[in-house]
């Protein structure tokens, strides 16, 4: 089975703050989710278009900002490319072009490369071939900090690109699309935590203040399993018998829809 699952069309409205949000079709694996890393839709210093990723690293754990799936025929040509500007000497960046075969084993791709400090932006990129038994490929950016690291490190990363031909294969890649972006932001909200995640097993939730109903959905948006009388504000459960891949976690009270998680079960 795949390791996460490529998204169509996915909306996701959740409570965000500023410093708390992930762009459209990329999700985090945290140590500490909610913890490690903020993500930050700058629009004041973007390599190009509206916005770049701001990644602030908050704790020493290694997060990585990772990309949806998506669909690669092996032996094709393809040239990968992400811009980046790294004047903190405190962190850097290590990026992956990385993929997976038919039953959701890792295919490794070229060896990663690291960013280096700069007053601007630069880029990493090289090009290949999708590897034999390679179905889906995927990008990973890991954030990790520096000998000597003392407080929050703040990078930036934008224009991601997996070209095969003419087409990039990385949706919003250019980080120009953000949940809650343009919108009136929700208040007041509840802010469940869900962990680990990825998840292999069991499930732990957190902060389940006023929350009566989960339900569980997989990327297609088609519920596979219903929690009912949630009491507390804390719950575990077991997910085992899940297939391997992406999944969003909606919370529900007596008034409706409260928030929406994804998580990735492994």
């Amino acid at each position: 089975m795949r390791k996460h699952l490529f998204l169509f069309v996915v909306l996701v409205l959740t409570a965000f703050t500023m410093n708390a949000q992930v762009p459209e079709y990329w999700y985090l694996d945290e140590v500490n989710p909610g913890m490690d890393i903020a993500l930050y839709p700058d629009g004041t210093n973007p390599q190009d278009g509206l916005f770049a990723c701001q990644m602030t690293l908050l704790q020493p754990e290694i997060p990585y900002l990772i990309s949806d799936n998506f669909a690669v025929t092996e032996g094709s040509e393809y040239t990968f490319t992400i811009w980046y500007y790294d004047n903190d000497s405190r962190a850097s960046l290590k990026f992956y072009a990385d993929f997976y075969d038919s039953e959701g084993n890792d295919i490794y791709g070229e060896d990663p490369v690291y960013s280096e400090d700069g007053d601007m932006w630069q880029s990493v990129s090289w090009s290949s071939t999708v590897p034999a038994g390679a179905v889906e490929g995927y990008i990973l950016i890991k954030l990790y900090d520096d000998e000597g690291y003392v407080d929050e490190a703040i990078v930036w990363v934008d224009n991601v690109s997996f070209m095969v031909g003419s087409e990039n294969l990385v949706l919003n890649g250019s980080y120009e699309s953000w949940p809650g972006v343009g919108v009136e932001e929700p208040t007041a909200q509840p802010d469940m935590q869900v962990f680990p995640n990825p998840v292999y097993n069991e499930v732990n939730i957190s902060n389940l203040q006023g929350v009566d109903r989960i339900e569980i959905a997989d990327a297609t948006g088609s519920a596979i399993r219903v929690i009912e009388d949630v009491k507390g504000e804390t719950l575990k459960f077991q997910v085992e018998e899940l297939s391997t891949g992406l999944y969003f976690m909606s919370f529900y009270n007596r008034d409706g829809w409260v928030a929406t998680k994804k998580i990735l079960k492994r």
